[in-house]
């Protein structure tokens, strides 16, 4: 009855086992980036919302110490006068109003 299926049932077989050999490919890269790979930098992105002020270090409660303040718009970039376009949430506005020059 289903003898015409047989050639396609082994098709399917084949390319299943090779996907499945595959997945241990992805499992020894997870593995190998938790144990042997590069350490992730400080705000890679230069993203100014706030979880990126967090320190890499995996502590309790995320900051260490006080926990940082809002002072602007989460996606407030190219402030003019500023001398960079990046400028992190927690960074006051008379900290950086210092840092710059209004001309």
């Amino acid at each position: 009855m289903f003898d015409e299926l047989t050639n396609i049932n082994e098709v399917i077989t084949f390319f299943a086992i090779i996907g499945g050999l595959v997945q241990l490919l992805f499992i020894f890269n997870f593995f190998y980036s938790i144990f042997k790979g590069t350490k992730a930098t400080e705000n890679p992105w230069k993203s100014n919302t706030l979880e990126w002020t967090t320190p890499i270090e995996r502590i309790h409660g995320n900051w260490p110490g006080e926990i940082p303040s809002v002072e602007r718009w989460a996606y407030d970039y190219s402030k003019p006068g500023a001398d960079d376009d990046f400028i992190p949430q927690n960074v006051p506005l008379k900290k950086m109003s210092q840092n710059t020059n209004f001309r």
